[in-house]
Parts: structure tokens; C-alpha cells; sequence
């Protein structure tokens, strides 16, 4: 399931309330992942604003403890999608402004999002 969203702090409240760790990957290389906090993805958002078209070279991999996940950013969508844990999602920029969540059931915070199943994973990045 994939939405786009065009503020994050619905996803921040639904993070913390849960208590989830945010894991910041790599979209392409498979050794890269580190902790982050949850006001990594209001920075995300707040950056997909200047991207102009660009792609972060990163995403970010939400879920009830941190996974050291071996995968690019397409293998983790097909994974999440296919998922049926309620607690993990990933959230990857928009080219041209705001977020997209992807998940494998429906999220409280993307009831009111706009559907997304057209986005794709990228494949290339060109902004860190």
C-alpha cells in the first residue's frame, strides 16, 4: 500500500506513540543503515521541497526494532508490501514535494492520505 502525504507529522505522532525505531537506508547500497530520530522524517518531507525532480539517496525503514536490512530501496518495498506486521513501514521523498509511506496494511495516519499505487521505487538518486 502506498500514499502521499505532504506533511509528516502524522507519521512523527504514530512513530512516537508506538514507540518505533526509524532506520535510515541507503536506496541502493546494502551495508548502510543507521538509527535515527523520528524528526528524521519531518526533515525528509521539509527537503523533498527542494529536490526539483531529484531523489534522496536514502529512505527510511520504520518498525518495532531496528533490522540491519540488506535491501535496496525496491526489494524493501516488495518486503514491506508483502508484510502483513502492522508496525512497519517505510517512507521514501516524492520528487516533486512531500512523502510517500509504503506499508502492507493500512495505517492509521494514511486513512487520509491520498492513495499512491502509482509511485515506483527510483532507481537512481542524486541529492544526499
Amino acid at each position: 500500500m502506498r500514499y502521499f502525504h505532504q506533511g509528516a507529522d502524522k507519521i512523527c505522532d504514530y512513530v512516537r506513540s508506538r514507540g518505533l525505531v526509524v532506520a535510515k537506508r541507503h536506496y541502493a547500497q546494502l551495508n548502510s543503515t543507521i538509527l535515527v530520530e523520528a524528526a528524521s522524517i519531518t526533515e525528509m518531507c521539509k527537503r523533498s521541497e527542494t529536490l526539483w525532480g531529484g531523489s534522496l539517496i536514502y529512505y527510511l525503514a520504520v518498525s518495532t526494532e531496528f533490522e540491519d536490512a540488506r535491501a535496496s530501496l525496491a526489494e524493501a518495498v516488495a518486503n514491506v508490501e508483502a508484510s502483513l506486521v502492522e508496525d512497519k513501514f517505510l517512507v521514501v521523498t516524492h520528487q516533486d514535494g512531500g512523502i510517500i509511506s509504503v506499508s502492507g496494511t493500512l495505517l492509521p495516519f494514511q486513512v487520509y492520505a491520498e492513495a499512491a499505487e502509482w509511485w515506483r521505487p527510483y532507481r537512481y538518486a542524486d541529492c544526499d
